[in-house]
C-alpha cells in the first residue's frame, strides 16, 4: 500500500461542453488528480454557477497520453503515490513546453515530502489557504474553495470567502 500525496489542476482551455453561460473562450478549465470519497462530484456541482469546466484527471490516462496537461493552466494534485511520480513529473515536464506558465500547487498539507521529486523539478507549490477550504468539505466550503482558486489564480473578479466553520465528525478510534 502506497502513500498518497494530493494534487489539483486548473486549465485555462476552451470546454467541450457548456458548463455555463460565457463565451467558451472565457471559461477557466479546472483538472484534478487523485480526488477521492466523492470529491470531486462535490466541486462539480459548481462548475456552471462559478463559469468553470471541471475535469477529473488519472494517472492511467496521463501515462497512457490521453491526457495533455499543457491545456491546464493550474494544477492541483491530490492522492499521487511515491509509484507514479515519474510518470507525473514527465507529462508535467513535457506540458512546460508547450505552456511555460503552467502552476501546480498542493490541494492538502503536508504531501510534498511522499513526492519530494516531482516537488522539486515540478516547482510545486503549497498554499495553506486551500487546505482550510478543503479540509471542510461541505458543499459551501467547496463552492467557496473554488471562488478562492477563481480570484487568487485565474485573475477573476469577486471576493474572496471565508472557509466555512464545519466541525469534524465521525467515530475515532
Amino acid at each position: 500500500l502506497g502513500l498518497v500525496a494530493p494534487v489539483w489542476i486548473v486549465v485555462g482551455q476552451e470546454p467541450k461542453s457548456e458548463a455555463a453561460s460565457a463565451p467558451a473562450a472565457d471559461i477557466p478549465r479546472l483538472g484534478f488528480l487523485g480526488l477521492h470519497g466523492g470529491m470531486f462530484d462535490k466541486l462539480k456541482c459548481h462548475e456552471k454557477d462559478l463559469h468553470i469546466r471541471l475535469d477529473h484527471l488519472t494517472v492511467r490516462a496521463i501515462a497512457d497520453g490521453q491526457v495533455d496537461l499543457s491545456v491546464y493552466r493550474m494544477l492541483f494534485f491530490q492522492c499521487i503515490v511515491p509509484e507514479d511520480e515519474a510518470v507525473v513529473r514527465k507529462a508535467v515536464t513535457k506540458a512546460r513546453e508547450k505552456n511555460p506558465d503552467l502552476r501546480l500547487r498542493f490541494l492538502a498539507s503536508g504531501y510534498a515530502g511522499m513526492v519530494p521529486e516531482l516537488v522539486k523539478s515540478a516547482g510545486i507549490e503549497d498554499d495553506p489557504n486551500l487546505w482550510a477550504y478543503y479540509d471542510k468539505p461541505s458543499d459551501e466550503s467547496l463552492r467557496r474553495l473554488l471562488g478562492y482558486v477563481n480570484v487568487k489564480y485565474l485573475g477573476r473578479p469577486g471576493a474572496v470567502e471565508p472557509p466555512t466553520e464545519v466541525p469534524h465528525s465521525g467515530f475515532f478510534n
